[in-house]
């Protein structure tokens, strides 16, 4: 019957035999036929089987090819407005958007704005997420979210601190939405420390336009931010993911806004977590115990992070010596974990162990940090593998936006560049680390013997 005038004899039957049988549509492809049943009776939801069942595979690109030619508000538009946003057609997707019902007019817009977001058009996507808030400020917390980020990029910093403000509000426990909160109020508290100068302008009543801008925004203090997380924690009964993270962000906002934290506070707040979370006793998180035993490292406790990794290790893999065992073990650990024992490895002088370890970290390419392509660098660079260090510098350059970070990037290429003689390189590179860092010590000296 296929390819004749009745082959929607065929697919009826195959489609019926199969829903007799009782299984699973999606266990099987049958493409083909619920292709002839919409050719035969024009019915859309024959095509949107079709591209459920690619969607169910991940084949958005495939799901895609069974979107309806024109589009009708009794198409299920919202279905195939995903199906256009997850293939990348965002055109598409804001087209099917515009068919969804009034009824569920949040949901066109979410969709709308993030496509015009895929589409670098963020303009358009902040005006999407307002007609949200204006319609529901309790939608979604990521819309008042990136409404916030959106003000913070174009100096809006008032309207911004709204955003926020109602954010935390109406979503006391959303963890990126206190985080966000907790850094602005972090970056914005900082600015108050006033130079003379303009201390002095204020004994007189007197205001520059500098002074006027600093005045008309928000002045919330950090400890606003401190106790809505503390509450959020209080409000949680089981240390899930987001207990943890939260449970770190708010130490690190609190060290951040007491000025001059002394190391030995900041052991005593690790050893109260610690404590609390039976860290010790094997309970173990992984995002806890990795965020301490990095700590530890930091703070030249190496015996305390080497107690805890190897206590993480035994629980986790059944093995805790990675020196020992560490072609099994490092096969298995997570990327953070990978971090930890290349440090611990790099502090006994076993710098081959450590190289190793990291190396294993960059197959986990989603996760690598500027650190790994540092250490890389450092470790190739000692070797007098010049070549190789010079790719992990490069490589490092583009994982983050950090000035100080790149000018030491920068300033380490050029000394390997003085190295070679490539004296016209190194003044190149020195000159990008230098604007990007005047008071780079290293680099001024640098610049200084290349000119002498």
């Amino acid at each position: 019957l296929i390819g004749t005038s009745y082959e929607g004899l065929y697919a009826e039957s195959r489609i019926k035999q199969y829903s007799l049988l009782e299984k699973d549509f999606l266990g099987e492809d049958f493409q083909k036929e619920y292709s002839i049943a919409y050719n035969v009776t024009g019915n859309v939801k024959f095509l949107q089987n079709a591209a459920f069942y690619e969607c169910f595979n991940g084949n958005y690109d495939e799901a895609f090819n069974y979107h309806p030619e024109k589009m009708t508000n009794y198409s299920n538009p919202e279905f195939w407005a995903y199906v256009a946003y997850d293939s990348g057609n965002y055109l598409q997707a804001i087209n099917d958007a515009n068919y969804i019902s009034k009824k569920n007019l949040v949901i066109s817009y979410m969709i709308t704005a993030d496509s015009y977001l895929k589409m670098r058009e963020t303009k358009l996507a902040k005006q999407m997420w307002d007609k949200i808030i204006l319609l529901d400020k309790k939608a979604n917390p990521n819309v008042l979210m990136n409404c916030a980020f959106s003000s913070i990029q174009n100096g809006n910093i008032n309207e911004a601190f709204e955003y926020l403000k109602s954010l935390v509000e109406f979503f006391p426990d959303y963890v990126d939405g206190l985080v966000l909160y907790g850094k602005f109020l972090l970056h914005y508290q900082s600015e108050k420390d006033e130079s003379l100068l303009t201390q002095a302008l204020r004994r007189k009543g007197l205001k520059s336009i500098d002074m006027e801008l600093a005045d008309s925004k928000p002045r919330i203090p950090v400890s606003d931010c401190l106790y809505r997380m503390e509450e959020s924690l209080k409000r949680r009964t089981t240390l899930d993911e987001e207990k943890a993270i939260l449970q770190i962000e708010y130490l690190k906002l609190k060290w951040l806004s007491e000025k001059n934290t002394s190391s030995e506070q900041m052991i005593i707040d690790i050893w109260e977590m610690i404590e609390k979370n039976s860290i010790m006793a094997g309970t173990n998180n992984s995002i806890i115990t990795d965020f301490i035993v990095s700590f530890f490292i930091k703070q030249n406790q190496f015996e305390q992070a080497h107690e805890i990794l190897t206590s993480v290790l035994n629980e986790k893999y059944g093995e805790s010596d990675y020196l020992v065992n560490s072609s099994s073990l490092k096969e298995q650990m997570s990327f953070a974990e990978l971090q930890n024992v290349a440090s611990l490895c790099f502090e006994k002088g076993l710098y081959y162990s450590a190289q190793d370890f990291l190396e294993m970290a960059l197959k986990q390419e989603n996760l690598v940090t500027t650190d790994v392509f540092l250490n890389l660098g450092n470790f190739e660079e000692s070797k007098g593998n010049e070549n190789k260090a010079l790719d992990y510098y490069s490589r490092a350059i583009n994982t983050t936006n950090d000035n100080y970070l790149k000018s030491e990037i920068y300033y380490r290429i050029a000394n390997i560049s003085t190295s070679k003689n490539d004296l016209k390189k190194a003044k190149l590179y020195l000159d990008y680390s230098l604007t990007l860092n005047p008071s780079h010590v290293k680099a001024n000296l640098l610049k200084k013997q290349i000119h002498n």
